[in-house]
């Protein structure tokens, strides 16, 4: 649970996804633009390591699978903390608050997920694989009312 909030904790930032007085107010294009791009190398990473996954969770490979869901959490972190980066233009940043409120909700579910597997918790990681999926829906529908393609996909 530690390591949780410490993940959380370094997303705190995420607010910056929604604001920065000190940076100039991109344009709604180009904060789309900036964010869809960070999203598009997210999923092709997470892809990449989710089919890592697969293969070694068919193969019964506890440490490859176990290695590849560190591997997908690490891509997601990266991404949020790329995303927290990009200054929302005013109009969005309510939105793009919630929007980053989400994808930490998401982590920390993540997270959990990825412990209870290596800690062998077969019924909390199955749970925990829903809750994540629920709140990743959640973010993904966020992301689509902020007219974020590739995130809302």
């Amino acid at each position: 649970m530690r390591t949780i909030t410490r993940s959380v904790g370094a997303l705190a930032l995420a607010g910056a996804l929604a604001s920065s007085a000190l940076a100039a107010s991109p344009t709604h294009a180009q904060f789309v633009a900036a964010s869809d791009r960070i999203c598009a190398v997210e999923q092709a990473g997470s892809n990449a390591q989710g089919a890592r996954y697969t293969i070694a969770a068919k193969a019964n490979d506890q440490a490859g699978a176990y290695a590849a869901l560190q591997a997908i959490y690490a891509v997601h972190l990266r991404a949020s903390r790329r995303l927290a980066a990009v200054p929302a233009p005013a109009a969005d940043a309510a939105l793009a608050r919630r929007y980053a409120a989400v994808r930490v909700q998401s982590l920390a579910l993540l997270k959990e997920m990825v412990d209870a597997f290596a800690a062998r918790q077969a019924t909390a990681f199955q749970a925990l694989a829903a809750k994540v999926n629920a709140s990743v829906a959640k973010g993904q529908a966020v992301a689509r009312q902020l007219g974020l393609r590739v995130c809302g996909s």
